[in-house]
Parts: structure tokens; C-alpha cells; sequence
């Protein structure tokens, strides 16, 4: 059975009038269960079930039709029922027809619903039908589990407060269901005074249905909100709750009504085991609640925390954890006052990150310096002999955020505290000793606004102490104090981190592109194109520029390091002294979505101190370097700018031609053997038609391509201007003003910019990255290049050996940027920038042998290029004459060896930047020195 049928099958016994009787029977057979099956249920003999009523389907479910308002007491029966266990059913449910609720006891999940509603639920029981519920991976279970029945409580309570929907009552919602978390959170970790404490609240006065709920949580609240001395009349079971301060229940109490189905959501909510959350991602999974579109996804928008180490371990957790595990020093006093001074240096650390979300990295960075500080902690107490104490040096109040949504800020500020919690716990299991988990103390300092208006230095301002007022008496050292002054801590650290939203400039709204501007208007000439996520950059910048301790950096789409915006961003970011002190390079976005995006992503990380080496890193080496471009490479800063007409000495390559026709000028193989076996005299119209997909898979496409002054005799074949009448009136109706005036003349392309006399060289314009060399192609005259493609008209052969050539590659990865994954060309930034030195004879004829070399290989093992250049499977003829083209262009290049790919990139940034140097009559950089390699004029 298909999941549709399931689907209209679940939804007609929902739809019609409950029958107590048939209901348990129409609801299996609709999960696909076999006819003689339930026949032999309903007759008895196949029917397990110990209890009256209920019936069994072994394995599977365990039903019970209640009477009215029993739905509760059903479930917890058919819970505890011996055939539900010995018969290892999996869903256990029960109805009275009016309410439904159920049970998935092996994914530990629950529902529970109106009976007119439970078809919206259908996909819960899919297992019954052999399908499998998704459940994402690497999650922690109680995580997912958790998101979950917040969610549904979540709905329940808005269909019954849908006025708790709107922006006026938002605040109110996100902060109410924060402190539910709180208490759920509390409860399981020995917080609260007593075992349940909260759930048996809930349970025992919340009412039948929850209509007492709305009394018993602002009891509860305010009791949590008001020292035991200064509380008023409480009934004795909210008396006993401790107070918490922190701010948590601080303010105006309100509590939405609950429903039936709110009620019981939370009860069963409350059963989880909250103490096992994941105070890192528990955020961002629970941040979904309130964001009905992404429930399919849960874990989406979350940063997996190898990608948030990316950007804390280089930035400073890498130095601090090097300086708490280094050999100790043989003067135990000295390496006690090391010691010491570190962990005043821990105190001193800020961590800031102004796109929180729901606290991810805030969480992750206060968890990795509590664990560091333990190690200081643990080499003190071996050195004095006695336990460091109980408080820890790390606090809450050094962790800034900014985040626009209201829920996520709130929801940061509470995984803060549980990951202080926790970390608190685990000191007192190796130490001893811990602060009181209550009253909540510290917070983190987390403000809902936007951060691209929002001033930066106002949420996270200069760090500053308080000091003694010191005047100077006489010239020996006799001071006299006068009260106290507030300076500038000159020893705190602050770190800007996270991960920005990136948004490309197609996926941009007017307001964000209003953002930008805002930005970078005046700053740069340039700046509509540039992505989203560049304002976080300009504005770390920005901050560490006024606060000298102060270093950033974010995780961001890799194209901000590539293409046009390279020189569009960076020269506005790296100025006044900031400088990229280190990156890790383009690695593949990973989480846990179902549907996660194919992004390649950068780390960049800024700075102002010079005296500090860069570090480029890769998932599996890091290596340290002089300087870092904007490029990410090894090396000084520089910009390629696109270029009309090519820096070096080549031919100009262009775009292909772009038809704009609604598809009527191109004609399939098939297409164009029916128009040829009725009229043979078009044959000379008829061209085939070539861009990337057709040259590197071997796909054929056939084009009309009709000059002026054939369009007569052509129009006089009918299928021709049938397609030519298609055309104009396509062209007509373009909502673009440039493309109707071409209606005029619908027999031809309405932008052509060139074809070959003799041959073309064809780039395709998007090609995949696994492989090693582009694969472009060698055409004969006949071919028409599209606009999916570059070309190279009737250029000498050599020219092939260089766009074929690895160095031309590496050009391509470093300067043009990648559509997702895969390499894009650009003829403007990639083939007219690429800094050629001047060939002789003798290194053309080279290059012309090694292109004929490859197009040999290639001829001889047959296939497409796709097949051809399968870096897995690529014919060893063919690599070895790769081999010796890139060796025989390599030494026109330079007189030694080139050690890696990231050697040829520099080396071809330093030519480039000659180059350019000598075009414009300057001064030629010591830093772009080919270090005594070949240097062409």
C-alpha cells in the first residue's frame, strides 16, 4: 500500500461519524493490514489484547475505545498491559471518539489530538505499514524527542490562544515557554527541592483536562520569582518551590489557557529525561517550536560543533589549551604562578557573537574554557595538594550575543545556564565542591535586536575595571589613594564568533539589501552584489579596530573569497591594521537536516596583530604562513579584477550565443531528421548546438542558425516559420524591454557574439570539481557555441594546453568562484586575468605538441569527456599526457619545481600582481618577487 492510499484511508475514518464498534478494525485495515488478519482479530482468534474492549494486533498496535473522557486512564492502562509487553507491540492507542491519543513506545513519542484531527497524524503510524519514520542523524534522541513535544505543546496552546499568535503577545509566548523548559530542566537534575517536584504539581492540581493549569503555573512562577521571606499567600504545595532569580521569572507572569490536549502534551512532556539534553544544540532543536515550516527538519538550524570548533579552536582555544597541557616547569613556584596567571587570563575572555541564534557557539566556547579550566584547576591541586576551590573562574556575564528572534535570544540565555550547570556538576564529581545551583546568579548578556543596526560596541562595550585613584606625593613611591576610577582592562580578550546568515544577493529581501547599503554605501562603489553575510565581516572589523585585544571570525559561504566580490569586500575590511590571521579553507556544509544544502563553506578569521603567524587550515593539515590574501591563499593582499580584454598575451575568449527563443530555434536529433527527410535543403540551417552539458556528456542539440540574407529562402520551409512565428511572439510578450524589439527578426539568436572560421575551443561555463582538468573541447567549424559555454575562435592550438593545464584550473578554483560545489568559469575574471608570461617560439610548438597529445589520448580511448575525465577512472594515456603538458607549461613558468598546488596559486597571484604593476607603470611590490624564478616581460 502506498503512504497516499494510508493517507485517504486514515482520513475517510476521521471524516465520518465515529462507530465504537468498527473503528479499531477500519483503522488497521487502513495500515495495510490483511483482510484475513482482521477477520481474525475481530472474531477473537487472532486477538491478544488482556484487556475488555481492547484489541491487539501482535507486534503492531494495542487499541482501546474508552468511554467518554477515559482516554488518559486507556493510554496509562494499555501502557502498563501485560500482552502490550509480552506481544512487543509497538503504538499503543485509545479513543472515546472525541479525543485521540497514542503512543510509539520503541521511539518513545506520544500525539494526542482531537479524533477529527488524528488523520493529520497519520504519518505517526506509518511503521504499522512497514514505512520508516525519519529520524535524523547524530542526534542525541532526547534532543529530537524533546523538540518535538515542545512543538506540539507549542500548537496546542496557540489553537487554544490563537490571540498568543500575534506580535503583541510573542514575547509573552517565547518567555513562558521558556520557563517550562526551565522547570522541565529542573526537575530532572535535583534543581527543584524535591523528586517530580513539577510534574506532580502539574498532575495533581492541574484539573482533569488542564482547566487549572492557568492557577497552578502563575503559583508556581511566582513562587520561583520571589525570595521564600517576601512571599504572600501561596498554596503550600507552590510554597515549597525554590526561589530562582536570574532574571528567568523576573517581570509579569502571564499563562495561556490550556487545552485538553496542551495539558496532556506537557504531562507527557514531563516524562522525559531532561537531565540528558545537549545544552549545545538543545537550543537550536527547540528553537524550531515556533517555526511550523521547519518542523520536518528538525536540527536544521543548528551548527554541528566540529564546524563551530572550526572557528573557536584557531581563534584562541588552540593557544590556550597548548598553554594549559605544556610540560611543567621545574620550579613548581613559577609554574604555580604560570598556572595562576592562566586562569586569570580564562577570566579575562570574552566571547561575543552578534548572529546568536539560539546560543550555539556562546555554549559550545563557555563548555570548552570550563574544560581547559579544569586542567589548570587539576594541575594546581597536584602541585598544592589540596582541592582549588569551589567557584570557577569562567562566568556567564563574559558571553554577548545579538539575535532578532525573540524565542532564540531568550532560549540562549537558558542554554547558557544549563551548560553552567552542567559543568558545574562535573566540578563538584572532580573536585568536591560546586556553587548552589539556586538562585541563578549569572547570565549571559544576550540582546534581541538586529545586528546590523544594533551597535556592537554598546552590547559588548570595552572591557573596564575598577582601581584605586592613585597622586603621586614626592618622587620616592609614596602615593596617596583617593577613592577608586574606572580604566580600560587592558588583559581581556574579546572574540567575536559565529555563523551569519549567508544569503546570496538573489536570496536577499528589500530590507536586508537596505542593510547593506547602509553598510557599505560611501565605503565602497561596489557593493549590491555582495552576500548577505559581508556585513558581519565589515562590522567584526569594525570592532576590532577600536578594540585593540579584540579578533573575529565567522563561518561564511566560500564565494566571499572568490569572483567579483573578492575585490568588492575586502579592501573596506582590510584596512586600519586588520589583516586575516587565519582560515580554514572550502569544506562541505554538514548537519543533520534531511534535506541539508550543498554549500562549501570558509572560516576567516580577522585580526590586528602582525607579529602573530597566520594559519591556513584544511580538515587534515594546518600549516603556518607569512600572510594570508583574500584570496585564502599563502601571500600578500591582492585583487583580480574581471577584465574585457586579457592581461596576457592570448586571444580574447567570448561568451557563446544566446538564442532567447522559448526553445523554438533548437531542434532535438530527432527533430531534425524529421525536417530533413522533408525537405533535405535545410541541411544548412541546421547546426549542431553546443554548451557545457552537450560538450562534457556527449548530448547532441541542433540549432537553426539562418543568416539575413538567407531568412527568405529559409522561411520557406513551414516547420521553419512555424518556429519563427513561435519566436516572435515570445520575444514580443518578454516582460524584458532589450529582448522585444528582437521579435523583428525571430529567424536568428537574438544576441550572437561570434563563430569559428576554422575551429573552436569550447569552455563549458559550469563543470563538476572532482575533476582534475576543465574539460574543454576541441571543435570543428560547424558547431554553434551557446550561452552556457565559452569559446575560443579559431585560437592557435596552444591555447588548448593552457586552459587544460592545472596551473589554468587552480586559477579558475581560486579567482572565479563555484555555482554550489562545482567550478565556474568566467571568461572577465578567469581566462582574461590569467598572467601568461610571453611565449617564444619553441614553448608555442611545445604546447601545440601537448595539445595534440591530449586530443590523441582522448580519440584513442573513445567515450565523453565526463567518461574521460572521471577522476576515478581516467585512461592512463590520457593522464600522462596531462602530465606532460602541465610539466612542459610549469617551466615556461618558472626554472624550479613548483611543491604544491598552493605553490603554483601563489606563484601565478605574484606574476599577476606584476603585471599589473608594469601595465599601470608602477612600481613593482617587493612582496610579488618570483624569489629568482623565470620572470617573463
Amino acid at each position: 500500500m502506498y503512504i497516499a492510499d494510508i493517507e485517504e484511508a486514515v482520513s475517510r475514518i476521521a471524516a465520518a461519524p465515529f462507530n465504537p464498534e468498527s473503528f479499531p478494525f477500519d483503522f488497521i485495515a487502513a495500515y495495510d493490514a490483511p483482510p484475513a488478519t482482521v477477520t481474525r482479530i475481530r472474531n477473537g482468534t487472532q486477538n491478544a489484547s488482556d484487556i475488555d474492549g481492547g484489541v491487539l494486533w501482535r507486534q503492531k498496535l494495542h487499541l482501546l475505545v474508552c468511554a467518554p473522557g477515559g482516554v488518559e486512564a486507556a493510554l496509562e492502562q494499555l501502557q502498563s498491559s501485560r500482552a502490550t509487553a509480552s506481544q512487543r507491540v509497538q503504538f499503543i492507542a485509545a479513543t472515546d471518539g472525541q479525543e485521540f491519543a497514542a503512543r510509539d513506545l520503541k521511539a518513545d513519542d506520544a500525539i494526542f489530538c482531537a479524533f477529527d484531527e488524528f488523520d493529520d497524524r497519520f504519518g505517526f503510524f506509518l511503521p504499522l505499514a512497514g514505512y520508516s519514520r525519519y529520524k535524523a542523524a547524530e542526534e542525541n534522541p532526547i534532543d529530537v524527542k524533546a523538540a518535538n513535544k515542545l512543538s506540539r505543546l507549542y500548537d496546542a496552546l496557540i489553537a487554544e490562544n490563537p490571540d498568543w499568535a500575534g506580535e503583541d503577545m510573542r514575547h509573552a509566548m517565547n518567555l513562558f515557554m521558556t520557563r517550562i523548559i526551565f522547570c522541565l530542566f529542573a526537575e530532572d537534575t535535583g534543581i527543584l527541592r524535591e523528586e517530580n517536584q513539577f510534574s506532580r504539581a502539574i498532575h495533581e492540581h492541574g484539573g482533569h483536562a488542564g482547566e487549572e493549569m492557568v492557577r497552578v503555573l502563575t503559583a508556581l512562577f511566582t513562587a520561583m520569582s520571589t525570595k521564600d521571606a517576601e512571599r504572600g499567600e501561596l498554596p503550600g504545595w507552590a510554597s515549597r518551590f525554590p526561589w530562582v532569580n536570574g532574571g528567568l521569572f523576573a517581570g509579569e507572569i502571564q499563562i495561556p489557557r490550556f487545552s485538553r490536549t496542551a495539558y496532556r502534551t506537557l504531562c507527557d512532556a514531563a516524562r522525559l529525561r531532561w537531565n540528558q539534553i545537549n545544552a549545545d544544540i538543545f537550543g537550536s532543536m527547540i528553537q524550531v517550536i515556533v517555526d511550523p515550516a521547519h518542523r520536518h527538519e528538525t536540527g536544521m538550524h543548528y551548527t554541528s560543533v566540529p564546524n563551530i570548533l572550526k572557528v573557536l579552536d584557531p581563534l584562541f582555544l588552540d593557544e590556550l589549551r597548548a598553554e594549559a597541557l605544556r610540560l611543567p616547569l621545574a620550579d613548581s613556584s613559577r609554574e604555580k604562578t604560570r598556572l595562576k596567571a592562566l586562569l586569570n587570563r580564562l577570566s579575562k575572555i570574552r566571547v561575543f557573537d552578534p548572529a546568536c541564534g539560539s546560543g550555539n557557539f556562546l555554549v559550545i566556547a563557555y563548555q570548552e574554557l570550563r574544560k581547559i579550566e579544569r586542567e589548570v584547576l587539576d594541575r594546581l591541586r597536584a602541585l598544592t595538594g589540596h582541592a582549588p576551590g569551589i567557584w570557577s573562574h569562567i562566568e556567564l556575564h563574559n558571553f554577548y550575543g545579538i539575535e532578532i528572534s525573540d524565542f532564540a535570544a531568550e532560549t540562549a540565555k537558558l542554554s547558557l545556564w544549563i551548560a553552567k550547570y552542567q559543568m558545574d556538576r562535573t566540578h563538584r564529581d572532580l573536585f568536591g565542591s560546586a556553587p548552589p545551583s539556586l538562585p541563578l546568579t549569572d547570565s549571559g548578556k544576550i540582546v534581541c535586536d538586529n545586528a546590523l543596526r544594533a551597535d556592537w560596541l554598546e552590547v559588548c562595550p570595552p572591557p573596564t575595571i575598577a582601581r584605586n585613584r592613585q597622586k603621586v606625593v614626592d618622587l620616592a613611591t609614596i602615593v596617596e589613594v583617593h577613592g577608586t576610577e574606572t580604566v580600560l582592562d587592558e588583559e581581556a580578550e574579546t572574540y567575536i564568533v559565529g555563523n551569519p546568515p549567508y544569503l546570496g544577493f538573489n536570496f536577499q529581501n528589500a530590507e536586508q539589501k537596505r542593510e547593506i547599503e547602509a553598510l557599505f554605501r560611501g565605503r565602497i562603489a561596489i557593493w549590491k552584489s555582495l552576500d548577505y553575510v559581508a556585513c558581519w565581516f565589515l562590522k567584526g572589523a569594525d570592532y576590532c579596530r577600536a578594540q585593540p585585544r579584540a579578533s573575529c571570525a565567522f563561518v561564511a559561504t566560500n564565494s566571499i573569497c572568490q569572483g567579483q566580490q573578492v575585490p568588492m569586500l575586502w579592501p573596506a575590511v582590510l584596512t586600519g591594521g586588520i589583516r586575516i590571521s587565519f582560515a580554514h579553507l572550502s569544506f562541505r556544509w554538514t548537519n543533520s537536516a534531511a534535506r541539508a544544502a550543498a554549500v562549501m563553506c570558509v572560516v576567516v578569521g580577522l585580526d590586528t596583530n602582525p607579529a602573530r603567524r597566520s594559519l591556513l587550515v584544511d580538515d587534515e593539515h594546518s600549516r603556518e604562513v607569512s600572510q594570508i590574501s583574500p584570496y585564502l591563499t599563502e601571500g600578500p593582499g591582492l585583487y583580480v579584477i574581471k577584465r574585457s580584454e586579457p592581461l596576457s598575451a592570448v586571444p580574447p575568449m567570448l561568451w557563446g550565443n544566446k538564442p532567447t527563443d522559448g526553445g523554438n530555434l533548437i531542434l532535438s536529433p530527432a527533430q531534425r531528421s524529421q525536417v530533413l527527410d522533408e525537405h533535405p535543403e535545410a541541411a544548412r540551417f541546421l547546426h549542431r548546438f553546443v554548451g557545457s552539458d552537450e560538450c562534457i556528456n556527449g548530448i547532441e542539440r541542433f540549432c537553426l542558425w539562418i543568416a539575413d540574407e538567407d531568412r527568405a529562402e529559409a522561411e520557406k520551409i513551414p516547420e521553419f516559420m512555424r518556429r519563427f512565428d513561435a519566436v516572435a511572439e515570445f520575444r514580443a510578450s518578454s516582460v524584458a524591454a532589450q529582448t522585444r524589439p528582437a521579435a523583428a527578426y525571430p529567424h536568428r539568436f537574438r544576441q550572437i557574439q561570434a563563430t569559428a572560421v576554422n575551429h573552436t575551443i569550447i569552455v563549458p561555463k559550469v563543470s563538476s570539481e572532482r575533476r582534475r582538468y576543465l574539460p574543454v573541447d576541441y571543435l570543428s567549424r560547424g558547431e554553434i557555441i551557446s550561452d552556457n559555454a565559452f569559446a575560443l575562435y579559431d585560437a592557435p592550438l596552444w591555447t588548448l594546453s593552457v586552459v587544460a593545464s592545472r596551473l589554468h584550473l587552480l586559477w579558475i578554483e581560486g579567482i572565479c568562484g563555484k555555482l554550489e560545489t562545482r567550478f565556474r568559469y568566467s571568461n572577465t575574471m578567469g581566462w582574461h586575468t590569467f598572467p601568461m608570461p610571453m611565449l617564444t617560439g619553441p614553448d608555442r610548438e611545445r604546447l601545440i605538441a601537448c595539445a595534440e597529445n591530449i586530443l590523441l589520448a582522448r580519440a584513442e580511448a573513445g567515450g565523453t569527456l565526463a567518461e574521460l575525465y572521471d577522476p576515478d577512472n581516467m585512461p592512463e594515456a590520457l593522464r600522462s599526457a596531462h602530465n606532460a603538458n602541465d610539466e612542459a607549461l610549469e617551466r615556461i613558468y618558472s626554472d624550479r619545481a613548483f611543491r604544491s598546488d598552493a605553490d603554483r596559486l601563489n606563484h601565478l597571484f605574484r606574476r599577476y600582481a606584476r603585471m599589473i604593476a608594469v601595465e599601470r607603470g608602477e612600481e613593482v611590490a617587493p612582496e610579488f618577487d618570483l624569489d629568482g624564478e623565470e620572470q617573463a616581460a
